[in-house]
């Protein structure tokens, strides 16, 4: 009898994980990231069915970003916001199943533009890595090539001549209990050398990251006042 549950079980447990496994090729996942200046909140809609962008209810905030799950059958993608029942734009996507996209919110009113990418270059790691990922994208319409240092190593360029819409490849980058307590800072600069912003994973932050892929996200004018100045924001892929 005993026997005769297990294998029972062994069953409906294989049930349940097909299920699961088709459900997701049914869906992909879709992470909208907002470094659009000048616009009010903006609101994406991924449902492939018409909207009222007045009362969609889903926002998203500048330098912000959110993950979403949508169907394989949704062929259109829509960027408004709640001053207008119409949307700003539409975007065409055939979405493949169990596929990640990232789509990007850029550019500065009235001017809303986008960047739309299938997830190809996630990192893998080994069982023994201690170590997490960075990349990195310019979306600072009016710069020209940026870079990125170390504050460690401030002539030894992580990224460099990245313009407009560019994203850098991955790069891994070791949790060893010394870089743990030193921390990463990563400097932004023109490319005079001029120090435009930084990001910093601090000691604390680190464990958190392990083993993930991380985007930095390059947003704001160069020389914008106040929310709009250049900085660095940090969105978590997974």
């Amino acid at each position: 009898m005993k026997t005769k549950i297990v294998i029972l079980m062994a069953m409906l447990g294989g049930l349940f994980y097909s299920c699961k496994k088709e459900k997701t090729k049914e869906i992909a996942g879709l992470q909208i990231v907002n470094a659009a200046i000048g616009f009010a909140p903006l609101k994406v809609n991924a449902t492939g069915n018409a909207a009222n962008f007045i009362t969609y209810p889903d926002s998203l905030d500048y330098a912000t970003d959110v993950k979403r799950g949508v169907l394989l059958s949704t062929t259109s993608i829509q960027v408004g916001s709640h001053k207008s029942a119409a949307p700003l734009l539409s975007l065409s996507q055939n979405f493949v199943g169990g596929g990640m996209y990232s789509l990007y919110l850029t550019g500065q009113s009235p001017n809303l533009e986008t960047i739309l990418t299938k997830e190809e270059t996630y990192p893998l790691y080994n069982v023994a890595d201690s170590a997490f990922a960075v990349r990195v994208i310019n979306l600072i319409s009016n710069s020209g090539p940026l870079k990125l240092n170390l504050s460690r190593s401030v002539t030894v360029n992580e990224f460099e001549g990245l313009t407009y819409k560019q994203q850098a490849n991955f790069k891994k980058y070791p949790l060893k209990a010394a870089d743990a307590r030193l921390g990463y800072r990563f400097q932004l600069r023109d490319q005079n050398g001029n120090l435009l912003s930084t990001y910093t994973f601090f000691s604390a932050d680190l464990e958190a990251v392990r083993f993930k892929a991380n985007t930095l996200v390059l947003c704001g004018q160069i020389g914008g006042a106040f929310p709009n100045q250049p900085r660095i924001f940090l969105v978590k892929n997974f």
